[in-house]
């Protein structure tokens, strides 16, 4: 996402949650994309047929989570799909999503200290939905 023209990145990713020889620990994968700054909507496909072994299953359970938290952790959301219709309900939800966000930045009071920093946004109105990072990866200027 580095080369990116815009300043809003986003990225889907359609997966099965499983681990096919990363390149990157889940570690330096959440990483990189904190630091990246572009918000990260997963799609998990869920096949469970009954012929799986139960460490396939934990497995598989375990990449659903880091998916989810990889969504949440930058401020993008995590959909599970098992059909057609979950495939375009999740795609509706995305586009909707993207299409009415809005940017809001602050200044840091500790603007010299670098590194991952937790943030916490809170909204107060009944009929609204708060999507946002709960990371960032701060620099000097």
């Amino acid at each position: 996402m580095k080369p990116a023209r815009n300043s809003r990145k986003v990225l889907v990713v359609v997966s099965d949650a499983q681990d096919n020889r990363s390149r990157y620990s889940k570690r330096e994968l959440m990483s990189k994309a904190i630091e990246s700054e572009t918000q990260i909507y997963s799609v998990a496909t869920r096949e469970l047929p009954a012929n799986r072994k139960a460490i396939e299953l934990v497995e598989a359970n375990q990449g659903m989570a880091f998916l989810a938290d990889l969504s949440h952790s930058t401020g993008g959301l995590y959909f599970q799909i098992d059909s057609g219709d979950s495939v375009t309900r999740a795609a509706e939800e995305i586009v909707l999503a993207v299409h009415h966000q809005y940017l809001i930045g602050y200044y840091s009071p500790e603007p010299s200290r670098n590194g991952l920093r937790r943030i916490q946004v809170k909204l107060d109105l009944p009929d609204a939905r708060l999507y946002a990072r709960n990371r960032y990866y701060a620099t000097s200027p």
